[in-house]
């Protein structure tokens, strides 16, 4: 009787030996079982390139996922003519973002901030704010900041005199100011804010930031935290001696 063809076929990784294929890719079986293990250990730890479970190649021309691409970097400053206020930066310069930024009208009184002096009314301010950038170039830029929505956007800081003050603005690419501060406060009139005390009082309500009561404007050293704590508005107070008094001002009730 005639022996069975080879089950393996002929030639290929089987060769006409009879015995199953010995070699996969790059692990020999054949070299012993700790040699095929190693080899599959270092393999599962490559992977394969864009297949399931190995390393994506890295392409450092392309961004990260979901991170948005800044705009293209501008190649030169705005013209004077298209430089002016929003409603954004003069809410921000004037009375600041929610307490947590800007704020530089005199009796803000937000930690560590410089405010202008306090015969500076908000147009004044605002006027300030716009007549150093039509004084000169910029001092700076152009650098990425981000913008009242914030986005990624490139600016320029310009920096002039009024009055005796030190003005500071900072211009987005398009034109529209961002902020305004006076940078020295050796300054005449220029008020300048002391870090808000640190440790803070135990009980204070978080959702806005402490007030301080400035000397040079007529305050009295205090620093206030006012807002909602549980279900109750609440001011805190502590005077320059370090007392604390608080004093429920009504309810509050959660938005749903």
């Amino acid at each position: 009787m005639a022996k069975p063809k080879n089950p393996h076929g002929d030639g290929g990784d089987g060769g006409s030996t009879g015995k199953p294929p010995q070699k996969h890719g790059n692990i020999d079986a054949g070299k012993g079982i700790s040699s095929a293990q190693q080899a599959t250990a270092q393999a599962a730890q490559n992977g394969r390139p864009g297949g399931p479970g190995g390393k994506q190649p890295n392409n450092p021309t392309n961004p990260p996922p979901n991170k948005p691409t800044p705009p293209p970097k501008p190649t030169a400053p705005p013209k004077a003519d298209d430089i002016h206020h929003s409603d954004a930066s003069e809410a921000h310069i004037v009375g600041g973002d929610g307490g947590r930024q800007g704020g530089h009208i005199a009796g803000t009184g937000l930690s560590k901030k410089t405010e202008f002096p306090q015969s500076w009314d908000g147009p004044k301010i605002l006027d300030a704010a716009h007549e150093v950038t039509q004084q000169g170039p910029p001092a700076k830029g152009p650098y990425l900041t981000k913008d009242a929505d914030g986005k990624k956007a490139w600016a320029y800081d310009y920096t002039g005199t009024v009055d005796g003050v030190t003005v500071k603005t900072t211009v987005l690419a398009d034109g529209e100011i961002r902020t305004a501060y006076p940078p020295n406060s050796a300054d005449p009139g220029v008020i300048t804010n002391p870090p808000a005390p640190n440790p803070q009082p135990k009980g204070v309500p978080v959702s806005d930031p402490p007030r301080y009561s400035h000397p040079d404007i007529g305050g009295d050293g205090s620093w206030t935290w006012e807002g909602p704590k549980g279900n109750k508005i609440i001011r805190v107070v502590q005077d320059a001696q370090g007392n604390v008094t608080t004093t429920e001002l009504g309810d509050y009730q959660k938005k749903k």
